[in-house]
């Protein structure tokens, strides 16, 4: 296992093989130095064909019920993981996810979760072939930029209108600086629009998170583009891209300027900017829900209709510690609940945590 604060070389090597900002080195520093996360990438090489496979190791000594010192589980970093094969030896991802399990169980990892990447479909193959078992999690929207002559060809009428309004009202987008003035008004927008909708923790990062991702991915793989009523900020967007796909993850907009529809402005000219510099494809995401009728999926589909699933595995790798985590958080619901919680989550031991 290699871990991200090490010699990164043969990691940054299958990167530049492999197809998503995801898995870089630079990716995962992010959260190494934001959140202070044990970040590591399981590699494999046969011939021609290699495997790489970030994960965030968590320590389950935190777990309040404690008594496991020593223990660990797995997830993604923020967005997709798993294994990625790049080559055509199929047989290596069979031998990676066996090696990978014995790992698992010699170094006291109970669990694995991880969201595959929607555009690559031949990673959902191999992992299949492999046995592991994928989830359907929701649909995402993805923006097909290289088959269309202007990105406003696949926008509904509707969203048409709001940017005619907006372009009426004076509304204009720039692609601007990352400086540090910049990232706080994004960071203020951005954090306004998650406590307007309630949002989860998941989408809630500290203060340097943006700053980081800006400088470890540097200008050539982020951009920020605001949309500007006058001198205000109506609503801004933060975009990763890289090998040929680009992902809307991060954006807000202030309510003081609702009525200017500027967001849909804004997502339209994003994307005619990522088209000029040649990105075939825009990941839009999904919807809050996995709901066909999630507010936020009809707002995405009106730029495109074409969608993408999304799956997701969740996996035992070591039983016995599994059993003794979920016997050990059953008791501690007795204990301080007076029941069980009824809840399907995985795994099991973090449920309501």
């Amino acid at each position: 296992m290699v871990p991200v604060t090490a010699d990164t070389r043969e990691w940054s090597n299958l990167y530049r093989q492999a197809a998503d900002i995801h898995y870089s080195p630079e990716y995962a520093l992010v959260y190494s130095e934001t959140d202070g996360l044990d970040v590591r990438a399981a590699i494999s090489h046969d011939g021609a064909s290699s495997i790489l496979h970030p994960f965030v190791m968590r320590p389950l000594s935190s777990l309040p019920f404690g008594g496991f010192e020593g223990s660990f589980d797995l997830v993604q970093l923020y967005g997709f993981g798993g294994p990625i094969l790049s080559g055509k030896d199929s047989s290596l991802m069979v031998k990676h996810c066996a090696a990978f399990e014995k790992w698992a169980r010699e170094n006291r990892v109970a669990t694995e979760y991880a969201n595959i990447h929607p555009l690559l479909p031949s990673q959902r193959t191999e992992l299949l072939r492999s046995n592991i078992k994928l989830d359907f999690v929701k649909d995402v929207v993805v923006w097909n930029l290289k088959d269309l002559l202007d990105p406003i060809e696949s926008v509904n009428r509707g969203h048409k209108s709001s940017i005619a309004h907006a372009k009426a009202a004076g509304v204009r987008v720039e692609r601007v600086p990352m400086t540090a003035e910049n990232l706080r008004i994004f960071r203020r927008i951005y954090d306004a629009t998650m406590d307007r909708r309630g949002a989860a923790n998941r989408w809630r990062f500290k203060p340097q998170y943006f700053a980081n991702l800006a400088l470890k991915l540097n200008l050539d793989r982020t951009s920020l583009f605001f949309a500007f009523a006058g001198r205000e900020v109506a609503s801004a967007y933060f975009l990763m891209h890289d090998k040929g796909i680009a992902y809307y993850h991060f954006g807000g907009s202030d309510e003081r300027f609702f009525e200017l529809r500027s967001s849909n402005f804004l997502m339209l000219e994003t994307a005619r900017w990522l088209k000029r510099q040649g990105y075939a494809e825009y990941h839009l995401g999904g919807g809050v829900t996995a709901s066909p009728d999630d507010t936020l999926l009809r707002f995405k589909k009106g730029f495109s209709k074409e969608v993408a699933p999304l799956y997701s595995y969740s996996r035992i790798l070591h039983n016995d510690l599994y059993n003794e985590l979920n016997a050990a958080k059953k008791a501690f619901e007795t204990q301080t609940l007076g029941e069980e919680v009824a809840s399907d989550f995985f795994p099991l031991y973090r449920r309501g945590l």
